[in-house]
């Protein structure tokens, strides 16, 4: 339970929303109560880079499975956007139709970001971050992905941007365990997860089950009177 854990709550590529934040803090007053040591300054990797890497990595593997017409017409898409393009739009069309050699270059990218990750890990024993930007959100079906908006502290942003909690120990496969917050003051549920080393899987789920059965279970949401 006395671990060293780092915390790493918003970022400027994906900015969490103040009610997922809020229940954060209420997460680290209860570990510095319980005598764990929070650092809440400390980052693995840089933002930027991870999300660039992992975007199109995914993208690529998503890809791989287009048919030859959607397949041509993505990669038209991707010739649109100016490589320095950072959103998300523009990683899922070059993404799902890299050469094989920019594959290959942005492997030996993830490469580099594991050793990041490794020694980050030398300093701390475990990393929690929100695992979305916001609480729970009514689900959007229309328009593509990154054209579906979520409120963030009052303006609208991106449902995509919640990719880059997802890509922080995917893209690199570290396990990570996801737990519950609590309820926003909306009533709405609210999670992070719990990002231990390589192999480490059971550190990740051992502190996710302490913070259960310590401080907050999973307690589901009233249910909807009507569908609108």
């Amino acid at each position: 339970r006395r671990r060293r854990v780092a915390l790493w709550r918003d970022d400027a590529v994906a900015p969490v929303d103040a009610a997922v934040q809020e229940r954060l803090e209420a997460l680290v007053n209860f570990l510095r109560a319980e005598g764990v040591a929070v650092d809440e300054s400390a980052r693995p990797v840089a933002s930027g880079e991870t999300h660039h890497v992992y975007l199109h990595l995914l993208r690529s593997a998503t890809g791989a499975w287009l048919d030859d017409s959607t397949w041509h017409r993505f990669q038209e898409q991707a010739r649109r956007y100016a490589p320095d393009d950072a959103r998300y739009e523009a990683a899922h069309f070059r993404g799902s139709t890299l050469s094989h050699r920019d594959w290959v270059a942005l492997d030996q990218r993830r490469a580099a970001l594991r050793r990041q990750w490794d020694a980050f890990f030398t300093h701390h024993d475990l990393l929690i971050t929100p695992v979305a930007c916001t609480p729970a959100f009514a689900h959007a079906q229309q328009g593509e992905r990154w054209e579906r908006m979520v409120d963030v502290n009052g303006q609208p942003r991106p449902g995509t941007d919640s990719l880059f909690w997802a890509g922080l120990p995917g893209l690199v496969g570290l396990p990570a365990t996801a737990f519950p917050l609590g309820l926003s003051r909306d009533g709405l549920p609210v999670g992070a997860q719990v990002i231990a080393p390589a192999m480490a899987d059971r550190d990740a789920i051992g502190f996710a089950q302490w913070l259960e059965q310590a401080w907050h279970g999973f307690v589901p949401p009233p249910l909807a009177t009507s569908v609108p």
